[in-house]
């Protein structure tokens, strides 16, 4: 499955959490069936980088305003 698929299945199916800006770089953050995915998107370029699997932790601590963590 193509990177641009695999962001319109989370688009889809998964819950937006939230997002950020790193370097020019927007980040989303999606939840699908207990998992975290942060998509990276070049804005300027108009192109999806790649997708991460991102833990509980780590979606704990870069998203912790926008994440209710006891909700999962």
């Amino acid at each position: 499955m193509s990177i641009f698929h695999q962001a319109q299945y989370l688009f889809d199916f998964g819950e937006f959490i939230g997002d950020k800006e790193v370097f020019g770089c927007k980040k989303l953050l999606y939840a699908l069936n207990g998992k975290f995915y942060e998509i990276t998107y070049h804005a300027f370029e108009n192109m999806i980088d790649h997708i991460e699997f991102r833990s509980l932790e780590y979606a704990a601590k870069y998203y912790s305003d926008m994440i209710d963590i006891e909700g999962l």
